[in-house]
């Protein structure tokens, strides 16, 4: 999963994806909404976050989808 998340960042770097802060994640105090928010991003070393968002515009571009989670589209 890690390597997905990692490959996901990659992509996003690679074509210019603005990721958001993470400071707005960071700020959510109420312990449910914060369980609900923080497994849908992921926090990185420099301050910014990737999310779900990211994550689907890395699976319609690239066709690997997350593992065991994916968005696998029918034709």
């Amino acid at each position: 999963m890690d390597r997905f998340w990692t490959a996901v960042v990659a992509w996003c770097d690679e074509q210019g994806v603005a990721l958001e802060s993470g400071a707005s994640l960071r700020a959510v105090e109420h312990p449910r909404l914060r369980s609900i928010m923080w497994p849908s991003c992921r926090s990185l070393a420099d301050g910014r976050q990737v999310s779900v968002a990211d994550v689907l515009a890395y699976e319609l571009a690239v066709g690997v989808p997350m593992p065991g989670f994916g968005h696998r589209p029918t034709a």
